[in-house]
């Protein structure tokens, strides 16, 4: 039971932990890019973090949970011949 407990927390952890690191590279890289060639204003973190929630809605990038819990991504794959 503590085994399963102690995974839990790690997964919810490395998640947040995972999902701060891409908005701070977002952030970085719009206010490397974007000023310098639109002219548009730096955004902030949570700015950033707004970004990556409307571009997961839009877009629907986000991980599935399948029924046995576990997350997957459906990525459909076409070869054109």
């Amino acid at each position: 039971m503590q085994n399963n407990l102690t995974n839990i927390i790690t997964v919810i952890f490395i998640a947040i932990l995972a999902f701060v690191i891409i908005t701070a590279i977002l952030q970085w890289l719009w206010n490397m890019t974007i000023p310098d060639v639109f002219g548009f204003k730096k955004i902030t973190f949570w700015q950033a973090l707004r970004l990556i929630l409307i571009g997961s809605i839009l877009f629907g990038s986000h991980p599935k949970i399948s029924k046995d819990f576990s997350l997957s991504l459906n990525h459909k794959v076409s070869i054109v011949a």
